[in-house]
């Protein structure tokens, strides 16, 4: 069985709730304009997620990520202020709200 770190909004980066860092800018990343998928060419609209992230051999989960997401094919989009958040966290090694274990063959 391997451990898998979930991380969730509410932990702490720095001093911050990364909830709180998510409020700065939640507001302006769902009034994003995407452009056409560049999959499918579908409409792409704001919606949050939740989004895995692989890093260094451990499966984080992120909960209620703003991104675009296409109607059509289902493609996910992320501006680059979310992914330097996301990024940010992983690297921060702070203890995640939760884990699950999962059986991993």
């Amino acid at each position: 069985m391997i451990a898998l770190d979930a991380v969730a909004r509410e932990r702490e980066n720095d001093g911050l709730l990364v909830s709180d860092i998510e409020e700065a800018y939640c507001s302006k990343e769902m009034n994003h304009v995407y452009a056409p998928c560049s999959f499918c060419r579908g409409e792409v609209v704001p919606k949050y997620i939740r989004h895995t992230y692989h890093w260094n051999g451990q499966l984080f989960i992120f909960e209620d990520v703003p991104a675009g997401v296409c109607v059509q094919c289902g493609e996910a989009y992320f501006t680059v202020e979310t992914v330097k958040t996301m990024e940010r966290i992983v690297l921060s090694k702070t203890r995640p709200e939760r884990t699950i274990r999962v059986w991993a063959p």
